[in-house]
C-alpha cells in the first residue's frame, strides 16, 4: 500500500483537530461568531478554511466520508471561517425551506457585508410537501427569502459568479437579476423551477427593450424569427450573460418552445444543454438553425434529446449544424428508416464523431445492437447505459467489438452476459461500473479483458463468496494497478443489520488484502461487507496506524 505523504497526513490531522474544536465550541461560536472569525483568519490560511467549510457539509465528496453539520451549526461556523480569501461555497441541499431557508439567506446576506468575490454558489432548494394547511405560510416564508437572494444578486453577488445552481425555487425576478448583473457566468442550473416563464427568459437575455422590439418578440413566428436573425449580427441589446454562458439547465418550467428558441439564438457561446424536460430540443435546434442563424453553426458539445425519433434527413441537418457535438444523452428506442448506402453513411458520419453516449433504455436495446454491429459507435470513449427495465441483457462480445476504444463504461440494470467469449479486449478501459454482474462477466473483466483497469464499482452484488476468494488471492490487476474498488452487496429482505453467514468477510481477510494492493487508494462499501462494527473500526485503525494513503467508507 502507498503511504500518505507527511504533508497530506498533517493536513488531514489539522482538519480533524479543527473540526473537533468547532464541534466542542459550537455554542460559543453561535454566540460570538465574529470573535472566533478574527481568531481563525489570523491563524488559518484561506485554502484550509475553504476545506473546513466543506468538511461537514457533504456526506461523500468522492474522496472521504464526512460528518454532517445541521445548517444551524454550519451557518455560524461559516461566519467564523469566511472572509475575502474564500471563493467557494460548498453545495447546499435543504428540504425544510420554512425553517432553514431564512437561516441560509442570513448567511448569504452576511457574505455581502464583506463583499467576497464568490465564484461558485450551489443551492438545491427542494421543498418537502409536509402539511397542506401550512402551504401558504411556507410559500410566504420562501418568497421573503427569495426576495433577499434577488436583492443580493442585484447588489453584486451575481457579478463574480462563474457557476450557479438554484434548483426548484428560481423565479422570473431572480432569473432577471442574474441575467442583468452577471459578468462572467458560465454554468447556470435553474432546473425544476416551475414558475419561470418566457417573459423571464426574455428579460434574462435582453437589455431594456423599446416598444417596437417588444412587439417584434411578442409577434408572430415570422416576426420573432426576423428579429432574432437581426440580433445574430447585431448583438448590442443582449446582456453579458449571452456572451459568457456555456452550460444551462432549464426544465419543468412554464416556458414553451419560444423561450428555448430565444436561448439557442442569443447564447452562441453555449456548449452544454442540460435535460430539456418535455420540450423537443431536436426540433428547436433545427428550427433555430434553418430560420435564424444559418449559415453559422452551434458551438454545442453536449445535448440531451428526450426521444431519438429521427429521420435520415434530420441526421444530415444535425451533422451540419452541430459540428462540435461530442456528448449525447438520449433514449434511442425508435426505429430507423430502412438502411441503404446513403443512410448508412449519414449515420456513420454522425455517430462516429461522438466521444460520450448516455443511453436510457426503456424496453429494447436492439437499435444499440445494430449500431454496434455496423460500427457506428466505435470511437466512443465513454458509454453509459441506464435501463428502467430489469430484464434487458447485452452480449459482452458484441459490446467489446462495437465499442473497442472505451475508457469509461457504466452499465445500470443491464445484464452483460457472455455467449461466445470476446475475441478482443478493452485495451483502454479504466473505469467500469456494473449492476449485479454474472460471475463469468466479473472474471473476464478482472482476469482477461481489461489490461488498463483502474476503477471497478459493482452494485447490487449477490455473491460474497466470490469476493472473499478474490480478496484472499487477488489477481495481478488489483494488486498492481487498481486505484479504486467498490463492492455494494445486496442485503436480503432489505435488512441493514443482516450479516452474511458465517461472517464471510472479516478483519484478517480485508487487512491482508489491503497489504497486497500497491496503489489502491479508495476502497468502498466495507460497512456493507457483513462484518461486525468492531471489525470495520479495526480496519480503519489499521489504515491510520500504518499511515496508508487510502480512503475507506
Amino acid at each position: 500500500m502507498p503511504l500518505c505523504s507527511d504533508v497530506v497526513s498533517l493536513e488531514e490531522l489539522a482538519k480533524r483537530e479543527i473540526h473537533e474544536i468547532l464541534m466542542l465550541n459550537e455554542e460559543s461560536i453561535k454566540e460570538k461568531a465574529y470573535k472566533w472569525r478574527m481568531f481563525f483568519i489570523e491563524h488559518l490560511p484561506g485554502s484550509l478554511r475553504t476545506d473546513l467549510l466543506c468538511y461537514g457539509f457533504s456526506k461523500y465528496d468522492g474522496k472521504i466520508c464526512r460528518p454532517i453539520y445541521p445548517l444551524s451549526c454550519w451557518v455560524p461556523f461559516s461566519v467564523a471561517l469566511f472572509d475575502k480569501t474564500i471563493k467557494y461555497v460548498p453545495p447546499i441541499c435543504i428540504s425544510d425551506l420554512e425553517k432553514d431557508l431564512p437561516l441560509l439567506m442570513s448567511f448569504v446576506s452576511y457574505l455581502w457585508t464583506y463583499r467576497p468575490k464568490i465564484t461558485k454558489l450551489f443551492m438545491n432548494l427542494v421543498y418537502v410537501y409536509k402539511n397542506c394547511s401550512r402551504w401558504n405560510v411556507c410559500m410566504n416564508s420562501i418568497q421573503c427569502s427569495m426576495n433577499i437572494l434577488c436583492k443580493c444578486f442585484e447588489e453584486g453577488l451575481a457579478s463574480n459568479l462563474v457557476q450557479l445552481q438554484l434548483t426548484y425555487q428560481c423565479d422570473d425576478s431572480i432569473l432577471i437579476a442574474i441575467g442583468r448583473n452577471s459578468k462572467c457566468l458560465k454554468m447556470l442550473d435553474v432546473s425544476c423551477s416551475s414558475t419561470i416563464t418566457t417573459g423571464g427568459i426574455k428579460s434574462f437575455l435582453f437589455k431594456e427593450l423599446n416598444t417596437f422590439q417588444n412587439d417584434m418578440l411578442n409577434g408572430s413566428e415570422i416576426q420573432v424569427y426576423a428579429f432574432l436573425k437581426c440580433i445574430v449580427e447585431n448583438r448590442e441589446i443582449l446582456n453579458t450573460v449571452c456572451f459568457t454562458l456555456e452550460e444551462i439547465r432549464l426544465q419543468y418550467t412554464k416556458d414553451n418552445n419560444i423561450g428555448w428558441i430565444f436561448i439557442l439564438s442569443c447564447i452562441q457561446s453555449l456548449k452544454h444543454l442540460g435535460w430539456p424536460g418535455k420540450w423537443n430540443i431536436k426540433k428547436i435546434i433545427m428550427t433555430v438553425w434553418n430560420e435564424i442563424i444559418k449559415p453559422k453553426k452551434f458551438n454545442l458539445e453536449s445535448i440531451t434529446l428526450t426521444d431519438w425519433d429521427i429521420t435520415c434527413d434530420e441526421i444530415k441537418t444535425m451533422s451540419e449544424c452541430l459540428p462540435h457535438l461530442k456528448n449525447l444523452n438520449t433514449t434511442l428506442t425508435r426505429s430507423y428508416e430502412q438502411l441503404n448506402n446513403i443512410s448508412h453513411q449519414l449515420l456513420m458520419e454522425f455517430w462516429n464523431k461522438l466521444n460520450s453516449l448516455t443511453l436510457y433504455v426503456e424496453n429494447t436495446i436492439e437499435y444499440f445492437q445494430l449500431f454496434c454491429r455496423n460500427g457506428y459507435i466505435q470511437n466512443l470513449s465513454e458509454l453509459t447505459i441506464k435501463s428502467v427495465s430489469l430484464d434487458i441483457s447485452f452480449d459482452l462480445a458484441l459490446l467489446q467489438s462495437g465499442c473497442p476504444n472505451l475508457i469509461i463504461l457504466d452499465i445500470g440494470f443491464v445484464s452483460l452476459y457472455i455467449n461466445l467469449k470476446p475475441t478482443g479486449k478493452f485495451e483502454y478501459l479504466k473505469t467500469v461500473k456494473m449492476e449485479a454482474p454474472m460471475e463469468e462477466t466479473k472474471t473476464w473483466f478482472l482476469f482477461y479483458g481489461c489490461p488498463s483497469l483502474e476503477d471497478l464499482q459493482i452494485f447490487n452484488e449477490m455473491d460474497p463468496e466470490y469476493w472473499k476468494n478474490i480478496f484472499i488471492a487477488p489477481p495481478p490487476i488489483i494488486c498492481q494497478q487498481m486505484k479504486r474498488l467498490e463492492i455494494g452487496f445486496v442485503l436480503p429482505n432489505g435488512n441493514p443489520n443482516f450479516l452474511m453467514p458465517p461472517y464471510i468477510m472479516n478483519y484478517s481477510i480485508i487487512t491482508e488484502f489491503i497489504r497486497k494492493c500497491s496503489v489502491l487508494n479508495t476502497f468502498g462499501r466495507i460497512s456493507n461487507f457483513g462484518m461486525t462494527s468492531q471489525d470495520v473500526e479495526n480496519i480503519q485503525n489499521f489504515i491510520h496506524l500504518h499511515n496508508y494513503s487510502m480512503t475507506i467508507y
